[in-house]
């Protein structure tokens, strides 16, 4: 009898669960990995692959296109995707593609495109006037793994990141010579 009691709120409270983003991802709907600053130009690529390794992949986009939020599912704008170069088919990709502009949406957010007439959706992107700053983070980083000749300790890679010194050896990083002379004179330290 407890179990029932404490089961009906639960019950009763699952409709109201918002389950968004969308059920299907397509990758012919093309967004900015990065994102978008706020204020900058949105496009999002749609593609039908006519010729080349992923030919056999048609899609054929629907007439009307929706920006959605991510967390909620609200539609925030609706447009209607353009045909690149009056429908031809670009050269080097082997694709028709289709542009959709929704630079309108600048509200900070993450997002979907969706397709409703093939009921599919874009991968999550972002709208945020910071969009490059994890990236630069992550790109300096991983300069910062890459040095040689250094101990990187936890402290500064990270407990899953840290090691001791490499390529400490003789003619490496503290000890590189030109390729054409090998003579000690002209050994330099290229370490970190």
């Amino acid at each position: 009898m407890n179990f029932r009691k404490n089961l009906l709120p639960l019950l009763a409270f699952f409709p109201l669960l918002n389950f968004s983003s969308p059920a299907t991802t397509t990758d012919h709907i093309k967004t900015d990995q990065f994102g978008y600053r706020s204020n900058d130009e949105k496009m999002a690529v749609i593609s039908d692959p006519q010729t080349g390794y992923n030919s056999a992949l048609s899609f054929s986009p629907g007439a009307t296109y929706e920006v959605r939020d991510w967390n909620t599912n609200a539609v925030v704008f609706t447009g209607s995707p353009v045909a690149w170069n009056g429908g031809a088919t670009q050269t080097q990709s082997g694709d028709k593609v289709w542009w959709f502009n929704f630079s309108s949406v600048t509200a900070v957010g993450e997002y979907y495109i969706f397709d409703v007439s093939n009921n599919v959706g874009s991968y999550k992107f972002l709208i945020d006037d910071c969009v490059y700053n994890d990236a630069l983070k992550q790109s300096l980083r991983m300069l910062y793994y890459q040095r040689c000749g250094c101990a990187k300790t936890s402290l500064n890679a990270g407990a899953g990141w840290a090691d001791a010194a490499c390529h400490m050896g003789s003619l490496q990083d503290t000890d590189c010579r030109l390729y054409n002379n090998t003579n000690i004179s002209t050994s330099k330290n290229l370490s970190g």
